[in-house]
C-alpha cells in the first residue's frame, strides 16, 4: 500500500483473509467459491465496515509547573510529573480539564471538594486526568521522605539456615510508606472517568465511601 487510509487498510486485510480461505479451503466448483466469497464479504461476517469518529481539538493551555504550584505541590513533583505521565523531559502544557482535575483532587476546591468526575470525548485526555493527581500524590509522598532509608539488597544476600523470613528492599527504612489504597479510579467506557479518594498524605481527610463532588466537563 503506497498510501493508507481506513478504507484501504480494511480492504487490504479482507483480501488477505480471502486469499487464505481460497487457498486453504479451495473448491473445484468456481460458483461455490464465488458464493462463499460473497457471504464472507457481507458486513458483520468476516469483518465490519470501518467506523470513523471525528475528534475535536482540545487545546493544551496550562503549563504543568504552574498547575503544580497552584495545587500546592513541590517543585520536585512538577519536575518529574511530566516525564512520568507523558514521557516528556521538555515543557508540557495540560488541557484545562486536566489542570482542574489535578488542582481539585490535590488541593481541593473552595468548598473542600476533592473528588472529581471528568466527562469528555475520545482523545481528550481523561486517562491523564486521573493519573496526574494520583501520581503527583505519590511523587509528593516520596519527596516528603516516605520509603527512603537504607536499601536492603536482598537479591545479593547469601541466606543461611537462620534466615526464615524474607524482607523487602525497604524493610530497614526508618520512615516506611503506609500500606493503603491510594485512590479509586472508575473508568466507564470512553466518556467518563472518576477519581475519588486521593490519599491523606496530602490531606488528613478520608472518606469511607467517597462521592464525586465536582464535575469537570472537557472543553475544546
Amino acid at each position: 500500500m503506497i498510501s493508507a487510509n481506513p478504507n484501504s487498510v480494511i480492504d487490504y486485510i479482507r483480501e488477505a483473509y480471502l486469499r487464505y480461505y481460497d487457498s486453504a479451503f479451495w473448491m473445484r466448483d468456481p460458483k461455490v467459491m464465488e458464493e462463499r466469497r460473497k457471504i464472507l464479504l457481507a458486513d458483520g461476517v468476516m469483518s465490519r465496515n470501518p467506523l470513523i469518529e471525528a475528534i475535536p481539538q482540545y487545546p493544551s493551555t496550562d503549563p504543568i509547573e504552574d498547575v503544580c504550584k497552584r495545587a500546592g505541590l513541590d517543585t520536585f513533583v512538577a519536575q518529574h510529573l511530566a516525564r512520568v505521565v507523558f514521557g516528556s523531559t521538555g515543557p508540557v502544557k495540560l488541557r484545562r480539564h486536566q489542570a482542574q482535575s489535578l488542582e481539585t483532587a490535590t488541593k481541593g476546591s473552595a468548598s473542600g471538594a476533592r473528588n472529581v468526575v471528568v466527562t469528555s470525548g475520545t482523545g481528550s485526555g481523561k486517562t491523564e486526568s486521573f493519573l496526574l493527581p494520583l501520581l503527583a500524590s505519590l511523587l509528593q509522598e516520596r519527596k516528603d521522605g516516605a520509603g527512603l532509608g537504607t536499601l536492603n539488597r536482598w537479591w545479593a544476600k547469601e541466606y543461611g539456615p537462620n534466615d526464615t523470613q524474607w524482607r523487602h528492599s525497604r524493610t530497614s527504612s526508618g520512615n516506611q510508606v503506609v500500606s493503603a489504597v491510594r485512590a479509586l479510579g472508575i473508568y466507564s467506557g470512553n466518556r467518563c472517568s472518576i477519581l475519588a479518594g486521593i490519599p491523606a498524605l496530602l490531606s488528613a481527610r478520608h472518606s469511607r465511601h467517597p462521592q464525586p463532588s465536582m464535575r469537570l466537563p472537557a472543553r475544546g
